[in-house]
């Protein structure tokens, strides 16, 4: 299998706009395959992004660039830096700070 690698060092623009592009890529395509297949959109709130759309994202993603995938579903937690504060549904902060809460009341 070919490497598609960019010109230059692994963090130059140009690198990056090729991880860019692959992302875009990738999603593009998973998301035209949903609805071709009929398992509605990764936009709908009914659907299970998770274990429906990121695995085959990534995959792609990972295949695109001729790497490894290394974004399991085990390591999703790590995306949630990338996401703004407001875009998180509230859901998801309260039942982290429920969490946190717990953990601080069976430390003392």
């Amino acid at each position: 299998m070919e490497h598609k690698e960019a010109a230059g060092p692994l963090f130059s623009e140009a690198a990056a706009q090729a991880r860019i592009n692959a992302m875009n890529e990738s999603v593009s395509e998973i998301e035209s395959a949903m609805k071709t297949l009929r398992e509605g959109s990764p936009w709908d709130k009914e659907t299970k992004v998770s274990d429906r759309f990121l695995p085959a994202v990534f995959e792609k993603y990972f295949e695109k660039l001729n790497l490894p995938n290394v974004m399991l579903k085990k390591n999703y937690h790590v995306l949630a830096r990338f996401v703004p504060r407001d875009k998180i549904d509230k859901e998801v902060s309260e039942k982290l700070n429920a969490i946190e809460k717990l953990s601080q009341s069976t430390q003392k």
